[in-house]
């Protein structure tokens, strides 16, 4: 029972290192300091993959919450066939003046 628990935790550790590697790769605008610290946390996540992955799904379910409308908005925009029909257009870029004037944008002095 234990072999098979290690292999499950090892098996996913796995998959979960090559995913993030893709997306640490992609990124080339890291500087070298930024790549070493990146390569040294994704390693740790990698170990720490049960404690890792709860917490980011957590923050994806809180993201999704907090820009509900927006994602809902480019979702329907998404299945539209035609973006060049100007009631479209005006619509989208309505619905996004709107709603950037309800949601408050971070302080870049509270940061």
């Amino acid at each position: 029972m234990l072999y098979l628990i290690l292999l499950f935790y090892i098996l996913l550790a796995g998959l979960f290192f090559t995913r993030w590697l893709d997306f640490f790769l992609d990124d080339q605008e890291m500087s070298p300091r930024m790549r070493w610290l990146s390569s040294f946390i994704l390693l740790i996540a990698t170990i720490f993959w049960p404690i890792t992955v709860p917490f980011a799904y957590l923050e994806l379910l809180n993201f999704h919450k907090k820009n509900k409308q927006i994602i809902t908005l480019l979702m329907n925009l998404s299945n539209t066939k035609v973006l060049d029909d100007g009631y479209l257009k005006n619509k989208f870029a309505d619905t996004l003046f709107s709603l950037s004037n309800n949601t408050s944008l971070p302080n870049e002095d509270n940061r």
